[in-house]
């Protein structure tokens, strides 16, 4: 097998990665508009590891590019290779996609955890006065100790 070929091949693998990882961002999106929060761990966990499998894809690809950037002809012959135009063009029409499906998923996700705060800030309010914790662990409205000599 060519260089060109075998590159190709790399960058198919590549975007079928990336189209893997679109489907689960929306599967993602769509569970977590539903409030299936189990889905949505499913997707993370998936989502973790088709990334390890894309920086392994992308550090395969950047290794080809050396080795025929290495060779004679370089990578000269690259620029008249339809195979590899055609992997290209395919990686290039993913990755847009998966940027934008990114970015609504994010959103979603700040929007619940902005009411989940919100919610929280409420419940704070309306428990009054008494003993209250942070996120942190420690007290509300406690000062700080002085036994230890720090303030």
């Amino acid at each position: 097998m060519t260089a060109s070929p075998r590159l190709a091949e790399i960058i198919r693998n590549e975007a079928a990665l990336y189209e893997r990882l679109f489907a689960c961002l929306g599967e993602e999106e769509d569970a977590l508009v539903a409030g299936r929060t189990v889905a949505v761990a499913d997707c993370v966990t998936r989502k973790e590891n088709l990334v390890l499998e894309i920086r392994l894809a992308e550090i395969a690809r950047q290794s080809a590019l050396l080795r025929l950037s290495r060779e004679r002809g370089g990578l000269a012959c690259l620029d008249d290779d339809p195979e590899l135009d055609e992997a290209r063009s395919r990686l290039r029409e993913i990755l847009p996609r998966v940027l934008l499906s990114n970015r609504r998923v994010a959103a979603l996700l700040d929007r619940a955890l902005s009411r989940l705060q919100a919610t929280l800030e409420i419940l704070h309010e309306s428990v009054g006065p008494g003993r209250r914790y942070r996120a942190d662990g420690g007290l509300v409205g406690v000062l700080p100790s002085t036994i230890d000599g720090t303030v």
